[in-house]
């Protein structure tokens, strides 16, 4: 404290000097000397000799601002747990923590109202990570609200129709040669979870009819092998004499016509029934599976009659006058290009039924440029990205009815707060501060999805152990905060952070000790000008280019940024 003080009033001196020389020496600009020239006589020397002694007690005196800077900083940690601290998912979020629900209702509305005209195909856009699966489950919460709401108001039912909401994820299917199959698969759990075994049962008298009317010889003759089988059981074993009697006193190719009645009668009756009564008791996908009672549609992917007649044959026995089906397909664009291309093939099928309406998120560059790579034979050599993202676009209107866009964030103070509210026990309300004003700061600038948000929140989650136990390996020691605001200034501007640490290793010896405001006004300013790159952030980097160094070691030792 007392060489501070010391230091201060010398520096005080000093200035008091330097200002005096000064106007010495604008005073003596044009004055010729008749002495020989002595440096300790010359006002520029002085003055250099005075700036340079000026410098040095002021790098002395940032130094002792730094050294208890940094001892305060070794009880930054005190009650620090890292076990309380955890990673958020990327599954779709169960509550709309970007205030999408009012833009969800209209669809969903959109999606029920018996005015609304078919086929009716909604995309649902956006780049990958900005909310679409959640999008997507906010949308099955408003139509099955509006389900309940048809239960229980008239007026509802007379508007809107019942809806059944099916999830379909073509990524758990990438393959091109099941897709149709895939999504016939899922409607027939949907199906057999609504109905159970009464539509097993309603499902398989379907099938038999439809059997009946395509194989009548086939039936009739059964029919007249049952007869025959009941007079053969009747002669032997419902008349006077004993069946050994009747044997005996039969002819023989009596005998033999009736074993025959009876052998076939167990082969093409009695077999096949029990085989029913099994084929009852299973679920219906797994018939699907095994291709008993359904056409094998694996192997009947070209002929799309028989997949629509199946098709067709579910939905006239599950739905009623004033219900839909509705198939959510998330994901399609992490999928093959030849799935997606399949899936859309699949879905010209899917549109010819009024009843199926179908919502499908995407990222529209990626699936129109999958579509476009997919029908490679309508390009030149030479065409460009550009050329094909216009092909992809065209052939996509064919089949969705209705694009909509989820908008660019650019706040996401209620969506930090409600992840941070998570996370209090692990951050300090200085730390969540921090993350909130910079991530909100950055949004304004450029784009920022949701998924990104949860990931650089997830990034700083695996950090802050790392500067927690830099305490005892370093000396110098930074706070979390300071790690936090570095961290996402480099996330920010990979480019202006290298820059920055490079500028700091070139010229740190005439800067030990400097605030990086300091630092950026004498230096970096230029620096960013010269190298023609823009910095945002900065203006949140509060702290010694020592403790910059630290936290940029720490990055770099342990991977924790891309």
């Amino acid at each position: 404290m007392e060489e501070e003080k010391r230091l201060q009033k010398k520096l005080t001196d000093l200035k008091r000097i330097y200002n005096k020389e000064i106007a010495n020496f604008h005073g003596h600009l044009e004055e010729d000397y008749d002495y020989e020239y002595e440096p300790e006589r010359d006002p520029q020397y002085r003055l250099n000799q005075l700036s340079s002694e000026i410098d040095s007690v002021n790098e002395e005196l940032r130094k002792i601002e730094f050294v208890r800077e940094n001892e305060m900083k070794k009880n930054a940690f005190n009650g620090f747990d890292s076990s309380i601290g955890y990673m958020f998912n990327d599954k779709e979020s169960e509550v709309d923590l970007l205030s999408r629900t009012p833009q969800a209702k209209s669809i969903s509305r959109l999606i029920a109202n018996k005015e609304t005209s078919p086929p009716l195909s909604i995309g649902i856009c956006g780049p990958w990570g900005a909310g679409k699966s959640t999008f997507l489950k906010l949308i099955e919460k408003e139509l099955s609200s509006l389900n309940s709401a048809i239960e229980k108001d008239n007026d509802v039912q007379k508007n809107y129709y019942k809806t059944y909401l099916v999830r379909f994820n073509p990524a758990e299917y990438d393959d091109q040669n099941k897709i149709w199959y895939s999504l016939l698969r899922v409607l027939y759990e949907k199906y057999e979870a609504e109905k159970g075994y009464l539509g097993r049962i309603l499902f398989s008298l379907r099938k038999f009819i439809y059997s009946y009317r395509n194989n009548k010889a086939i039936y009739i003759l059964n029919l007249i092998l049952i007869l025959l089988n009941i007079v053969t059981v009747s002669y032997y074993f419902f008349s006077k004499n004993s069946a050994i009697d009747m044997i005996k006193n039969s002819k023989t190719i009596i005998n033999i016509a009736a074993l025959f009645v009876s052998i076939t009668a167990i082969v093409q009756l009695s077999v096949p029934f029990f085989k029913k009564i099994q084929v009852l008791l299973e679920p219906l996908s797994v018939k699907l599976v095994n291709n008993m009672m359904f056409p094998n549609f694996r192997h009947k992917l070209g002929n799309r009659e028989e997949v629509k007649e199946s098709l067709d044959d579910l939905l006239k026995l599950w739905l009623k006058k004033n219900e839909k089906i509705v198939i959510f397909s998330d994901e399609l664009d992490r999928c093959s290009e030849k799935t997606i291309a399949e899936f859309f093939s699949a879905l010209q099928l899917f549109l010819s039924f009024d009843s199926i309406v179908h919502v499908i998120s995407m990222n529209k560059e990626t699936v129109a440029l999958a579509l476009a790579n997919s029908n490679q034979f309508y390009f030149e050599d030479n065409s460009s990205k550009q050329d094909k993202l216009l092909f992809g676009e065209e052939y996509l209107k064919k089949y969705i009815t209705i694009s909509v866009y989820l908008s660019e964030e650019r706040s996401y103070k209620k969506y930090l707060n409600s992840l941070m509210e998570t996370q209090h026990n692990f951050f300090t309300i200085e730390e969540i501060k921090s993350i909130i004003l910079m991530i909100e700061e950055m949004a304004k600038i450029r784009s920022i999805t949701p998924r990104e948000v949860k990931k650089v929140i997830n990034m700083l989650v695996l950090a802050k152990e790392h500067v927690f136990l830099n305490i005892n390996f370093s000396e110098v020691i930074i706070t979390f905060e300071d790690y936090i605001k570095w961290f996402l200034f480099s996330y920010f501007n990979p480019e202006g952070s290298r820059l920055v640490i490079q500028t700091i290793n070139k010229s740190y010896i005439s800067n030990k000790f400097k605030s990086f405001k300091d630092f950026y006004i004498e230096e970096l300013n230029k620096a960013f000008e010269e190298n023609n790159i823009t910095a945002h952030l900065e203006k949140f980097i509060d702290m010694k280019l020592e403790f910059i160094i630290e936290a940029e070691r720490i990055v770099v030792k342990h991977f924790i940024r891309d």
